[in-house]
């Protein structure tokens, strides 16, 4: 549709009046046509624009991917805690016992933490150590005030914005209080499963849905809902042998915690780019872990910023070792790399996370991945108006944040194809030639490698 269409249309319209067919083709009309046709056009785009809302892959606004997530039983990562281990020493003559959920507070990074595990702490001067996750607990409790199907509960924006995990209390009006567990759309559910489902709003609210009766049971009327919420700060660091104490308790008060290594790096929650991709892919995922991808996909849920990972089974131990061995089978081999964690941290946060994965005779394995680096040396010339430092510091970066061992995306699989095509496309150099030093890239990997690329050990050369 276009202005002179319009016209025409408008024309054919007043054709049958008397006294507007005489007014066909004047001025007053062709400028009615114009505003009516800049009208039209507004609305057309408009339209076009709420059209592309409709769709998840080309959406643009954050309420329309949570919209579309939502209704595809998707629900954005929370925030990923800090985990640390301390060391606690008891030198106050008395056993002391601290509970779980302990406020444990760094005042000089002013964290707050607490325990998921209960420990006792003998004076015997020997350093005692314990798991913390760096959070805050909020108790919000509803009221049931009508037994109904997949009754809702939304926690407010700025505790939704926080949150890195939930756990579900149902009381009853009898005052038994039983657990609940999160399902997967109520899946393997009937009447009487204590089940429920978390969801995320296209208003940024996160919260829990209930069953209808079939699947998953209601709560009665007159229950209470609690939810116990873990509110962290997300992506934060804490040193080693930072000191912490304990607060709310005068008793503990006295005892000597300090810090020591990283198990999981904290992160924030899901972006809406990667919550539009994850929601696109999640459909296939189907919260299982069976196939290569869904070990990816559910390990980088839970462990943020790896930037290799790989998973392989008895045939591909095989290989690697060079050996049949029955203690190879029915095994999950693990292995990845995270640039701010050790392969310790790694490992241990990775054995964590797969313990409770429930499978049918699967024996998951973490191995240490072994670094494997390799430099180049690039010969180039670059025209006489170019800078030599500058065309070096863009070289160097285009290439570290593409091939290094904190680059995501290369998985350790790198090519002198890839590494010269990254090169080719900054449309710095009039020529150039790349030589490989330490590896042979033609050669693949063992599954336990991570190949990347040494940047500041390399040697660039480049000249007018």
């Amino acid at each position: 549709m276009n202005v002179e269409k319009i016209r025409q249309l408008f024309n054919q319209i007043i054709a049958d009046s008397a006294w507007w067919s005489r007014l066909k083709d004047s001025q007053f009309v062709t400028y009615l046509v114009t505003f009516v046709a800049q009208i039209f056009f507004r609305a057309e785009q408009v339209s076009a624009r709420r059209l592309q809302e409709a769709h998840l892959s080309r959406a643009q606004r954050y309420p329309s991917v949570l919209a579309h997530s939502e209704s595809r039983g998707y629900v954005a990562r929370k925030r990923i805690p800090l985990k640390k281990v301390v060391g606690i020493t008891n030198d106050t003559g008395v056993d002391k016992y601290l509970p779980a959920l302990s406020k444990i507070y760094s005042a000089s990074s002013d964290l707050h933490f607490v325990n998921e595990t209960p420990i006792n702490i003998k004076a015997d001067g020997k350093e005692y150590e314990l798991e913390l996750i760096q959070a805050q607990i909020q108790v919000v409790e509803f009221k049931v005030t009508e037994e109904k199907s997949f009754q809702e509960y939304l926690l407010p924006v700025q505790l939704s914005d926080k949150l890195s995990n939930i756990n579900v209390k149902v009381t009853d009006p009898s005052g038994k209080a039983e657990q609940w567990y999160q399902s997967y759309k109520f899946r393997n559910t009937n009447a009487s499963s204590h089940a429920y489902v978390e969801i995320y709003t296209q208003t940024e609210q996160l919260g829990v849905r209930f069953g209808n009766g079939v699947s998953g049971k209601v709560p009665e009327l007159g229950s209470t809902v609690t939810l116990t919420c873990y509110v962290s700060d997300g992506f934060v660091e804490l040193a080693d042998g930072v000191k912490l104490e304990v607060l709310a308790n005068e008793s503990l008060k006295d005892l000597k915690i300090k810090s020591k290594r990283t198990l999981v790096v904290g992160s924030e929650r899901e972006g809406m780019e990667s919550i539009r991709n994850n929601a696109l892919y999640h459909i296939n995922y189907d919260n299982t872990v069976v196939f290569d991808g869904d070990y990816k996909f559910f390990t980088n849920q839970h462990i943020a910023g790896l930037t290799f990972f790989r998973v392989w089974g008895e045939k591909e131990q095989e290989e690697l070792t060079g050996r049949k061995d029955l203690d190879f089978s029915g095994r999950v081999y693990l292995s990845a790399y995270h640039p701010l964690m050790d392969q310790a941290s790694v490992m241990q946060a990775m054995t964590e996370l797969y313990k409770n994965v429930k499978t049918l005779n699967v024996i998951y394995t973490p191995v240490a991945c072994k670094m494997e680096k390799f430099t180049i040396t690039l010969t180039a010339k670059i025209l006489s108006t170019q800078k030599q430092d500058e065309v070096v510091g863009l070289v160097r970066k285009a290439l570290s944040e593409r091939f290094g061992a904190d680059a995501k995306g290369h998985n350790g699989d790198i090519s002198y194809d890839a590494v010269w095509r990254v090169i080719a496309d900054l449309g710095l150099l009039v020529r150039f030639k790349v030589d490989v030093q330490g590896v042979d890239l033609d050669v693949a990997p063992s599954m336990d490698v991570f190949r990347y690329l040494d940047i500041s050990s390399s040697t660039i050369n480049i000249n007018y």
